[in-house]
């Protein structure tokens, strides 16, 4: 019984001193994180344009043959195209503020 209450003690002390539990009690982290709203809205943009959604792997790639130097690849102009670029664009903003990112490329 002396083993479980120091057992109960120190769990007590290493959340107080990892700010989970306060003087009050315990308390618990936010459920959703600071992004989950951006998330939702990038999420609903790749379902209502399912065929932008999957060229972008393709913008990703072309672009970064561009920044070596690569002579040849195709300009894309049509409709879905600039669609991707700009859902790619969104992703890269996103993943930038969910990690907390000082940079992340422009397309």
């Amino acid at each position: 019984m002396k083993a479980r209450r120091d057992l109960y003690g120190r769990v007590q002390q290493l959340l107080a001193s990892t700010g989970v539990a306060g003087p009050g009690g315990a308390l618990l982290p936010p459920l959703e994180p600071a992004y989950s709203q951006g998330l939702a809205e990038l999420a609903i943009r790749f379902i209502e344009r399912p065929h932008s959604a999957v060229l972008i792997p393709t913008i990703i790639r072309d672009n970064f043959w561009r920044l070596l130097g690569v002579k040849g690849l195709p300009e894309r102009e049509d409709k879905n195209f600039l669609a991707a670029e700009k859902l790619t664009q969104d992703l890269l903003d996103f993943v930038k503020t969910a990690t907390g990112a000082d940079w992340m490329p422009r397309l």
